[in-house]
């Protein structure tokens, strides 16, 4: 149940209350990005979507443990105190709230990312791609240290404002290479979209691995030189002030 503590959003949390509410199993639908996002926060996230159906089935046989995380998805209802807010055009289909706390795992179930063995795809890097919904997302730690990050990753990352954000690219990247000229092109209307999900540290005060407020999407504002390209990104809503304090001490 740890891994669900950052659950703060109300979409999440109704809909996770709804869906354990039921009587007796739901048919599993590995095509809800819902029950995909439960999945992998029950555990499941090494285990491909066919197994849907027995973790249902294994939670309902144990009526206590489903109780209790209704009893805790309650109990994030009542502390939850952060506005957010639905995404919007193309967007609007994924399970995500703007100023909502995701896992990086929860990301990929959301989008539907799956791996060769029809699991919910797991990944490290800061960046990844959906052709689906041609869309970046990028993950950001700001707070780095030489212990987790090679020199090549130990990326200049921190807010400008509540409105701009200052991100670094991949060491390869430059304004020529297709990912560079797609970058250029997450515009206000144009063809390509971006979400950026933001932490302070790796890990929490528990040593558990800290989930991702997303700031929402951006679009590109200036950027500067290549490999790395300096990126000012443009947030299409402003940052709440207290997150914004936090992130410019967390990021020096």
């Amino acid at each position: 149940m740890a891994r669900m503590l950052h659950v703060d959003d109300e979409k999440r949390l109704a809909e996770f209350q709804s869906f354990l509410s039921a009587s007796a199993p739901p048919v599993a639908d590995p095509g809800s990005a819902i029950e995909r996002m439960l999945f992998v926060l029950l555990g499941y996230k090494n285990d491909p979507l066919s197994k849907m159906s027995d973790a249902w089935e294994n939670l309902w046989a144990c009526p206590g443990l489903r109780r209790e995380l209704l009893q805790l998805l309650a109990l994030l209802e009542d502390r939850s105190r952060q506005l957010t807010t639905p995404l919007a055009g193309r967007l609007a289909s994924l399970p995500f709230r703007i100023h909502g706390t995701y896992s990086r795992d929860e990301v990929m179930a959301g989008f539907g990312k799956l791996d060769r063995k029809g699991g919910v795809m797991l990944i490290q890097a800061g960046v990844d791609y959906s052709d689906a919904f041609a869309c970046d997302s990028f993950f950001v730690t700001l707070e780095k240290s030489e212990h987790d990050y090679t020199p090549t990753t130990l990326y200049k990352d921190y807010p400008l404002s509540q409105h701009r954000f200052h991100w670094e690219s991949q060491s390869s990247c430059h304004e020529g290479t297709p990912t560079g000229r797609r970058y250029l092109e997450v515009r206000a209307g144009g063809t390509q979209e971006a979400l950026l999900f933001v932490r302070q540290r790796r890990h929490d005060d528990r040593g558990e691995t800290s989930p991702y407020l997303l700031l929402g999407p951006v679009s590109y504002h200036t950027h500067r030189g290549g490999r790395p390209m300096q990126i000012e990104w443009e947030l299409a809503h402003p940052m709440p002030a207290r997150d914004f304090q936090e992130m410019k001490v967390a990021a020096g």
